[in-house]
This record gives C-alpha cells, structure tokens and sequence, in this order.
C-alpha cells in the first residue's frame, strides 16, 4: 500500500504546478517551512520502512508464543472475547475510504469548488507528508515493541506454534502496539476534517464534518479490536496518535499561524 500511495501522490505533486504565491486557500506551503518538515516526514518515513526490513529477524518465537497468557490487564481482556471476519474487512473498507476522501476532497473537490489551481499542490503536500509521518511513526512502535496481538492468545485456534507459523499473517502477530488501521484512518480524517471546515463560515457545516472525522476512525478503531487484531490500548493509542499527526499537519500550513 505504501508504494502505491506514495507514487500516486508524487504523481499528482509532479502534475500539479505548485505556487508560493498569494492564494484564497486558508493553508499554504512555502520552502523555508515545508523543506524542513519534508525533510523530516521523509526521514520518519525511512526508519519505519528500515524497521518493517528488519522486523523479520525479530517474529514471534515458540518461547514466546509459549509464555503468552491469556490473564492480561483488565484494558486489554476485551478484545479476546469476540471475534469478526466481516469487522475485519469493514475496517479495511474505512481505512482506504478514509484516505481515498482525503485524496478527492483535498485534489479535486476543493480547487474546484474555490477555484484555486495552488490549492490542489498545498493539499497534496500536507496529505503527503500526514502519511509519510503517521506510516513512520506506527510502523518504529509496531516494530519495535513487538506487542502480540489478541488473535495469538487462541490456544483453540493455534494449539501448537506450528499452526500459528502456518498463518500467512504469521509474522503480523507480534504487532500490535499500536493499530495502523486506526492511526492512519484517524490521520486522514481529521486532515480531511480541518480542510474541509476551515473552507466553510457555517458553524453547523463545522459541527457536522468534524463530527464525522472524529467518528469515522472511532469505529476502526472498534471494528480492529472486534477483528481480535488488536487490544483497546492499541486502537486508542493509534487514535490518538494519527489524529495528533492529521490535525497538526494541517494546523502547521494555515495562514493564520502567521499572525
């Protein structure tokens, strides 16, 4: 996914001409700030992609599989009581939809709509760097604190470490600190929240579009934990972080942090 993205975004970036000049839209970028924080996006991006190439050497082992129990703290036993398949593929549904919304209402329904051509560029300088910086920072927690997830507490489910190993999301298990899902879902939609309301001067529009990027990786967050692929601690965490990382990205480009 990562590839993907990044290419269709560099895509727009190379397509799109990107002015410094004065424009109508309440964000902006300029070279002395945003070469910076590209900069800094591009090299958290690169120690999450290092950490992801060497998370291989570091799956979970059979002691390790052997010592989990299935006694954990009280924040964390919920998720080991149900599971869904269908909440599984809804929170992929949601993760993608969010960025896909990020990507048509920052690229083409705003500059169409406020007829600002310089807009397009900004927007997809901000959605590019809310990913390179909420992709980096979750994957450096995923791998390097190597949280196992609920799924491989299920001793009816994996007896044995070879029927883990048999999972082709085997070297997933150990992962789970915090949700990616969730992260970038809420990075995206509180992105796409502060973009969209910051274009609107009715104080409902406002209430309703941020009511809906705060919901939408709220119930990621549940579906993921439904899914038994993670604990509550991971999904708020991971909430917590990508709406941080969104809503700062676009705080950092507004004009009126100038004043």
């Amino acid at each position: 996914m990562k590839g993907k993205f990044i290419f269709l975004t560099f895509a727009i970036l190379i397509q799109t001409t990107l002015s410094f000049s004065q424009s109508s839209s309440p964000f902006f970028i300029s070279e002395k700030r945003d070469i910076p924080i590209s900069i800094m996006s591009g090299i958290v991006f690169g120690l999450g992609t290092y950490s992801d190439l060497r998370h291989k050497k570091h799956w979970m082992t059979e002691a390790e599989f052997e010592s989990l129990n299935r006694l954990k703290v009280c924040g964390d036993t919920c998720a080991l009581l149900s599971e869904s398949v269908l909440a599984d593929r809804v929170s992929d549904g949601l993760l993608f939809g969010s960025i896909l919304m990020a990507l048509e209402i920052g690229l083409l329904a705003l500059p169409s709509i406020t007829h600002d051509e310089t807009a397009r560029g900004t927007n997809a300088v901000m959605i590019l760097q809310t990913f390179a910086i909420n992709q980096g920072v979750t994957d450096l927690f995923k791998n390097y604190l190597l949280h196992p997830r609920p799924f491989s507490y299920y001793r009816s489910q994996y007896p044995t470490y070879s029927d883990m190993m048999a999972q082709s999301n085997f070297g997933d298990a150990n992962r789970s600190f915090f949700s990616g899902h969730t992260s970038t879902t809420a990075a995206f939609s509180f992105l796409t929240a502060d973009m969209l309301s910051s274009q609107s001067s009715r104080q409902s529009d406002k209430i309703l579009i941020w009511s809906a990027g705060i919901l939408v990786p709220a119930v990621t967050g549940y579906l993921r934990v439904k899914a038994k692929k993670h604990f509550p601690v991971d999904v708020v965490a991971g909430y917590v972080t990508g709406a941080a990382i969104g809503f700062g990205v676009a705080e950092f480009h507004k004009k009126s942090i100038l004043h």
